[in-house]
């Protein structure tokens, strides 16, 4: 995985299903994480969008939905079959660290960096 000033690495947990709608953790709030949501939403999965401050996606949430919500890091990395990072690359290892992720499973999905 390259690093640069910004980053939307996915982190390979499986694969977009058509008969399930999988859900979506995303690991960060910015402009990125949301554009990544609302593509997802659009397609009819539940989305979970990552944050330190949950403040921040008042607006996106009331927007984005029923299918859409917000948590800590922890919260989309739980609630996620699929997750995406979409932080600051100099952030990504903190966001990772405050997901559990470093760990070798989430539940009963395996992590690969």
């Amino acid at each position: 995985m390259s690093v640069g000033t910004k980053s939307a690495a996915m982190i390979g947990l499986g694969k977009l299903n058509e008969e399930k709608q999988m859900k979506i953790g995303i690991i960060g709030s910015g402009g990125v994480a949301q554009t990544l949501g609302n593509g997802y939403l659009a397609k009819g999965y539940e989305v979970k969008l990552g944050t330190r401050n949950a403040e921040k996606l008042a607006e996106w949430k009331k927007q984005a939905g029923e299918n859409a919500s917000v948590g800590g890091f922890a919260d989309a990395a739980q609630f996620g079959e699929i997750l995406f990072i979409s932080v600051l690359g100099e952030a990504t290892l903190n966001a990772v660290e405050l997901a559990g992720a470093l760990k070798t499973t989430i539940g009963h999905k395996h992590l690969s960096f």
